[in-house]
C-alpha cells in the first residue's frame, strides 16, 4: 500500500492500479475467510475497507488520467 501511495502522489497510474489490486485482494481474502470461520465481523471490516480502496483508486485514476490528457 506504501508503494502504491507513492506512486500515485507522483502521478503515476500504476499506483491506482496496484490500489485496486490490493483492494481486490481485501475482498478475495475475507469472503474466504468468511466461509472459513463463518463469522461476519471480519468480513464487514476489511470487505468496507478494500471496497473503498478500489473506489478511491478508480476515481484517482480517472484524476490522473484527465489531469495527463489536459497538460
Amino acid at each position: 500500500m506504501v508503494l502504491s501511495i507513492m506512486w500515485t502522489l507522483k502521478g503515476d497510474r500504476l499506483g491506482t492500479a496496484l490500489a485496486i489490486i490490493l483492494g481486490t485482494v481485501f475482498v478475495f481474502f475475507e469472503i474466504l475467510s468468511y466461509f472459513q470461520v463463518d463469522r461476519i465481523d471480519g468480513l464487514i471490516g476489511d470487505s468496507i475497507r478494500g471496497l473503498l480502496t478500489i473506489l478511491l483508486a478508480y476515481m484517482t485514476g480517472k484524476e490522473i488520467k484527465s489531469r495527463k490528457i489536459i497538460q
